[in-house]
């Protein structure tokens, strides 16, 4: 009977030693890190995407209008044939897929303060590179003049109210898109004695402007060109085309 009592244990110890297997086998199959479907990244994941954070920016003059989106990401299957703003994208989507109309206006609007500000300061040579050759030709004149009278030229954008595309287009290769900003600026102009000779340093003023940007979709650049500016306050209803029904355009100072 002392056999059977100790055949009894073994059975009741191997039962045992069974059941802690098998345990550990699942505790130990499962994923590490406490990591279910839902509760996010991994610890590697983590790490990867912390080290893509810290990657330097593209080395660029300037964000302008251009795209570094995929191709998927433009939405010009959706664009309405009978809106010719829709129309006008779609087209230069079409022969340019990197270009998306929200990184354009995002870039444009990094553009127009970054302009407005370079202009305020006399900055030709930063001007240059984001302005078409007539163009930049008026600007600096328009600076020139303003240093030979020995004027100084005080500018802020205080909120930047609307940026809305109001005419797009592709005409051969060269893509134009034609942008509507609505803005409260400071802008004053003093003498080389500090007198106030024009706007006014303590008073918003709203400007409603149609800037024109254009580029080439094959060029390698990325960049996009200011091509023409116009006072949004003389158009009452925006071009199917940018180089149509436009008013004169509107000097820089």
């Amino acid at each position: 009977m002392g056999n059977g009592f100790q055949y009894f244990d073994l059975l009741i110890y191997a039962a045992i030693a069974v059941f802690l297997v098998i345990r550990l086998g699942r505790i130990l199959g499962r994923r590490t890190g406490f990591r279910d479907e839902g509760e996010g990244p991994s610890i590697s994941e983590r790490r990867n995407g912390f080290n893509a954070a810290r990657k330097p920016a593209e080395a660029t003059v300037i964000p302008l209008p251009g795209a570094r989106r995929p191709a998927a990401a433009n939405d010009s299957a959706a664009a309405d044939p009978a809106d010719p703003v829709q129309a006008g994208l779609a087209q230069i989507a079409g022969a340019d897929p990197s270009f998306n109309p929200d990184s354009f206006l995002e870039g444009a609007e990094k553009a127009f303060e970054f302009i407005l500000k370079a202009y305020a300061e006399g900055d030709e040579d930063n001007l240059k590179p984001l302005l078409a050759p007539d163009v930049h030709a008026r600007f600096a004149h328009a600076i020139r003049e303003r240093a030979s009278a020995g004027q100084r030229m005080e500018s802020a954008i205080v909120s930047l109210k609307k940026r809305e595309i109001v005419a797009a287009s592709l005409e051969g290769r060269e893509a134009s898109v034609t942008i509507r900003f609505s803005s409260d600026q400071i802008i004053a102009v003093h003498d080389a004695e500090g007198k106030l000779v024009d706007g006014d340093p303590n008073m918003l003023q709203e400007v409603n402007d149609l800037w024109t940007f254009s580029r080439m979709v094959t060029s390698r650049d990325p960049n996009w060109q200011l091509r023409a500016t116009a006072s949004a306050d003389d158009v009452t209803e925006p071009a199917d085309s940018p180089a149509e029904g436009k008013p004169e355009e509107k000097d820089p100072a």
